[in-house]
């Protein structure tokens, strides 16, 4: 897992590896103890949304704090995110 910082403190973009032969690929997007290995910090999701969105369509990520914050992790696996 490759990770890149961003200008914000708390967001990072994680790359992962993919592993390719004439069937396809596979990539493994999320994997505790390489995400843990990578940051140094444990993470722990409690849900996983998934949601398609035709051209031109905004959708958001709300910001919470404490008691009420989340962790995120966003996947684009087709066209891009304005963040």
């Amino acid at each position: 897992m490759k990770v890149i910082k961003t200008i914000f403190n708390e967001v990072l973009v994680l790359q992962s590896k993919r592993y390719k032969d004439e069937r396809g690929f596979f990539s493994e997007n999320f994997v505790s103890k390489s995400f843990i290995k990578s940051v140094g910090k444990e993470i722990i999701f409690c849900q996983d949304n998934l949601t398609y969105s035709k051209k031109n369509v905004i959708r958001g990520l709300h910001y919470q704090l404490s008691p009420y914050s989340q962790s995120k992790l966003v996947s684009v696996i087709e066209g891009k995110v304005l963040d």
